[in-house]
């Protein structure tokens, strides 16, 4: 979270996510964003989380601004049982005096399902 936030564009950013109310906008959209994950995660009680992100299935930039879309698998555990869910996240870029800044994202995601030792 710490290292994402470095690459926010200053001008902010829109954020669609899963998490209620799901759209965040502006210059305070990254934190406020993480605050009602936390907040969401710590009532459902989520812990262990942990995002990985694949190689971009789709990359489109050209000076100034980029589109990147990768898949994404979410685990965590929910009170206890372990949880994987398998998404797509799309990020939206400019490029910045320092390189390429965040301008959104959206989290397209699948239900979350309880791992198993043996697919199904």
């Amino acid at each position: 979270m710490k290292t994402a936030a470095t690459a926010v564009a200053p001008a902010g950013m829109v954020i669609i996510d899963d998490t209620p109310p799901h759209v965040w906008a502006g210059s305070n959209a990254f934190v406020s964003w993480s605050n009602a994950l936390e907040a969401a995660d710590n009532a459902a009680g989520v812990t262990d989380d942990l995002e990985t992100n694949g190689r971009p299935t789709r990359v489109v930039a050209d000076a100034d601004s980029g589109y990147v879309v990768l898949p994404a698998v979410y685990t965590f555990k929910q009170k206890g049982v372990a949880m994987r869910e398998v998404a797509q996240i799309v990020y939206t870029l400019k490029k910045g005096a320092g390189g390429w800044l965040i301008t959104g994202f959206s989290w397209v995601g699948t239900r979350p399902k309880p791992m198993t030792d043996t697919p199904k």
